[in-house]
């Protein structure tokens, strides 16, 4: 049952390259029962979306990244936190409203918190979700792409009117022409190698550019206990 479970965060780290350093984290949320059971996202999730309670679980996901945020405090100024927004959740009003409310709130912490999007609810955005996506970003806060593939980046251009983050997998990012990353770069974005699983994609993710890399390779997700560790180099 989602309404009897708790939010548990786990986080992957984000380093750059090549020196392996822990910079950020990717939020990733878990339910666990009232038996003690760790639900997975594949397991809760289709039955969130199907009973409309997806925006629930951002919610309450959101209210924990607060916390965490003030656990960590002033030792890691710099360390951001991604936070992932379904798609469902989105074309919610309500939700949207009481997204921008958590903004405004949460205003100090714009430099902390990245919302994170996948590539296929960011190209199908309308004219209202997106507005007020731009409002929240106009208090600071950035945004980040997942899952996005090459074709994206044309419908991709414009979204957001500060440069946020980009996320592509390792194997895509291979094969991709420099110049395409070299534009990103020149414009402010930040590119994310993601899937990064063997010492030859991190090598090759480096020689197109990238410079922040997540995968298996650097640390698998984790339950956040944000103490001195983080800055540290990752595994």
């Amino acid at each position: 049952p989602i309404d009897d479970a708790q939010i548990e965060l786990h986080l992957q780290p984000i380093v750059g390259l090549p020196d392996r350093r822990v910079l950020h984290y990717e939020v990733l949320s878990r339910l666990r029962s009232h038996t003690g059971t760790l639900m997975m996202p594949a397991e809760f999730l289709p039955a969130a979306r199907a009973t409309g309670r997806a925006a629930d679980i951002d919610t309450r996901q959101l209210s924990s990244i607060v916390g965490l945020c003030h656990r960590i405090g002033d030792r890691h100024m710099d360390t951001r936190l991604f936070c992932n927004l379904s798609g469902d959740s989105l074309q919610s009003d309500s939700f949207r409203a009481a997204l921008t409310a958590f903004a405004r709130a949460q205003k100090a912490l714009s430099q902390r918190i990245v919302f994170e999007i996948d590539a296929a609810t960011a190209v199908t955005l309308n004219t209202e979700v997106a507005a007020d996506l731009r409002g929240i970003e106009a208090m600071g806060f950035a945004f980040s792409v997942d899952k996005v593939s090459l074709g994206d980046l044309p419908r991709l251009q414009g979204l957001f009117r500060r440069p946020g983050f980009l996320k592509l997998d390792a194997a895509m990012l291979e094969t991709a022409e420099p110049s395409v990353l070299k534009t990103l770069v020149r414009g402010g974005t930040q590119v994310i190698a993601t899937h990064v699983e063997t010492e030859q994609q991190a090598a090759s993710v480096r020689r197109a550019g990238v410079a922040l890399g997540q995968g298996f390779l650097f640390g698998k997700p984790r339950p956040a206990r944000m103490d001195d560790n983080a800055g540290r180099r990752a595994a």
